[in-house]
């Protein structure tokens, strides 16, 4: 097995034991974290070769891994709205009256939506997309070194041209284009940072912009997703302190714009 193929092997076993350990642990906020970003960066390394990949296949693998990390998406948003109210509540713990039924509110929903993670569909979906995604490994892809560096060095080039001209040029009022831009940001740093022991040249520019461009970004995409995530879960409350609450804690949101 070459250096290329080693990077996924690594990725897809990393998945595995996240997976096992969130199994023997899924009251843990930072294992489904880590689960879920352990996906998206085997996505994004996967992106990156699919103009070596039959496109039916590339879609499948890219599907199913996709289908596996929303499994975890409603336990994650529990995780992050729970945070993010855990962290208002001590800059502003006179506020309310009714945190303490707020983060009640979260630790019985989450124990629902962790149950439905082990039910058997789901946990069918995770492990056909780790055993499927191991195709990977027995993807002839290049021919040989040369070949791989001239494809590698070629893609993150036009990657990240595209990311900078991007970055320059969009309205920082439009989220959903703000919010597209830190993805692929994100895609260009998973690539530059997992590839860069496969290539004899050193890919930490490509990695350090990317990076710099999905930090900066950050904070206007989590204002938005707090925001939407407030607005939702407000909508599901029946406890009216809590759900005014919610909503001060919602309309307090700064958006950075």
């Amino acid at each position: 097995m070459n250096k290329r193929h080693d990077v996924f092997r690594k990725q897809i076993n990393k998945i595995s034991r996240l997976y096992l350990d969130y199994q023997n642990n899924p009251f843990s906020d930072k294992l489904v974290h880590d689960l879920r970003v352990s996906i998206r960066e085997l996505r994004g390394l996967l992106n990156f070769i699919k103009k070596r990949m039959d496109k039916d296949h590339y879609n499948k693998l890219n599907q199913q891994l996709g289908a596996a990390a929303r499994v975890f998406g409603p336990l994650r948003e529990l995780d992050v709205l729970y945070a993010y109210c855990e962290d208002y509540a001590v800059n502003h713990p006179e506020t309310s009256e009714a945190y303490y039924q707020l983060f009640n509110t979260f630790v019985k929903e989450r124990r629902i939506e962790m149950n439905r993670t082990f039910n058997k569909g789901n946990s069918a979906t995770i492990q056909q997309a780790i055993e499927d995604a191991k195709e990977i490994l027995e993807l002839d892809l290049f021919k040989n070194k040369k070949d791989w560096k001239k494809y590698t060095l070629k893609r993150l080039k036009k990657k990240d041209k595209k990311l900078r001209y991007a970055f320059k040029t969009v309205d920082i009022s439009d989220y959903e284009a703000v919010h597209e831009i830190r993805k692929s940001a994100k895609k260009v740093r998973y690539a530059a940072t997992y590839f860069d022991e496969t290539v004899s040249k050193d890919l930490n520019q490509y990695r350090e912009e990317a990076k710099a461009i999905q930090s900066e970004f950050g904070e206007i995409t989590d204002a938005h997703v707090n925001y939407d995530l407030l607005t939702a879960y407000t909508d599901k409350v029946k406890d009216e302190n809590v759900r005014d609450l919610l909503i001060h804690i919602r309309d307090d949101i700064e958006f950075g714009e």
